[in-house]
């Protein structure tokens, strides 16, 4: 794995803990080949599934994050696919 920001911890399981904006916290899971395979739509939008289905939150949520906090899981994602 790579150096990852002092806001994103891995957890012995493997999923990470994502310290937000405002002092909450999200888990993430590590991404599976299905979880790839079982979104559509755009890229945003196949984005936001992912998201929200490694992170247990519905993609209505994932989509009123604030920018910052959005970015964040990103960077997230991106430790796990590196």
């Amino acid at each position: 794995m790579t150096d990852r920001p002092d806001y994103i911890s891995e957890n012995a399981d493997g999923s990470l803990t994502v310290a937000m904006h405002g002092g909450s916290f999200v888990t993430m899971r590590e991404p599976l080949v299905e979880d790839q395979l079982a979104t559509k739509g755009t890229a945003e939008q196949r984005e936001i599934a992912m998201l929200g289905n490694l992170c247990s939150l519905a993609p209505e949520e994932i989509a009123k994050l604030t920018s910052r906090n959005y970015r964040r899981l990103q960077n997230a994602l991106t430790s796990f696919l590196d």
